[in-house]
């Protein structure tokens, strides 16, 4: 009913026609978010609605054309699920015709001091605070972390640091992650931003220090940043190391 739409009377509560999503989207784009959460039995009817390009609401007789483009997005591996025969295969070759991949925060910390500032602006009016920035310790903090939540969690975490904090400034003290770092692992990435190190430098340095570390075992030494080898070959060619 959401998807298609229905006719009054369909069922109990259809007091009133009502246009589904497909419907009011058309000539424009629908999102489908977690589309891996699709239900198999509404998997087969999407498909036939992206294939024919019409729907047919609930209580109806006859199918209404529609021009829909659609983006989904997802968190799961589609193909994964593919194998495990919980999404439909002609659906995901129907749906993945441009695909794009989303690489987890923490592996594109340059990211991050935009994301906060938007998330501070974001907040700071909602809550009635005077917050305008992130020092530098706590900048260099959100950009250490791990963030097993990717932006979801960077977004909480300012909300909380707006809500919780007493000064004009978000701090260290003001964030959740003190305890989730090693001790003082943010003092070398603080000490990097006050000197003006790019992150060029700060990622050419990391990755010097995984490959002493491991001998020169390239597969040893993508495991530990959580990057595939050739990733890490492109880097290494990129900042001209020699393992």
């Amino acid at each position: 009913s959401e998807l298609f739409g229905y006719l009054r009377g369909t069922f109990t509560d259809a007091r009133k026609d009502r246009r589904g999503l497909f419907q009011e989207a058309s000539g424009g784009i629908l999102f489908l978010d977690e589309i891996s959460e699709i239900p198999i039995n509404l998997q087969a009817k999407l498909l036939r609605v992206i294939e024919d390009k019409e729907v047919r609401p609930l209580g109806a007789n006859q199918s209404e054309k529609v021009d829909t483009r659609i983006v989904c997005a997802c968190n799961l591996d589609l193909e994964h699920l593919v194998e495990q025969g919980r999404f439909r295969q002609d659906l995901y070759y129907r749906l993945n015709v441009i695909r794009i991949e989303l690489p987890p925060l923490r592996e594109r910390a340059e990211d991050i001091p935009l994301l906060a500032e938007h998330f501070l602006h974001k907040f700071a009016p909602q809550a009635k605070r005077e917050i305008n920035s992130v020092d530098q310790e706590a900048l260099a903090a959100l950009m250490n972390y791990r963030w097993p939540g990717n932006v979801r969690e960077l977004e909480h975490t300012i909300e909380r640091a707006v809500l919780l904090g007493k000064e004009t400034t978000i701090g260290l003290k003001d964030l959740p992650l003190q305890s989730q770092v090693s001790d003082g692992s943010s003092v070398p990435l603080a000490a990097a931003v006050a000197n003006g190190y790019t992150l060029k430098d700060l990622e050419r340095e990391y990755i010097l220090r995984v490959i002493e570390s491991t001998y020169g075992n390239k597969a040893e030494a993508a495991r530990i940043p959580g990057v595939d080898r050739t990733t890490l070959y492109r880097k290494l060619e990129e900042y001209k190391v020699k393992a």
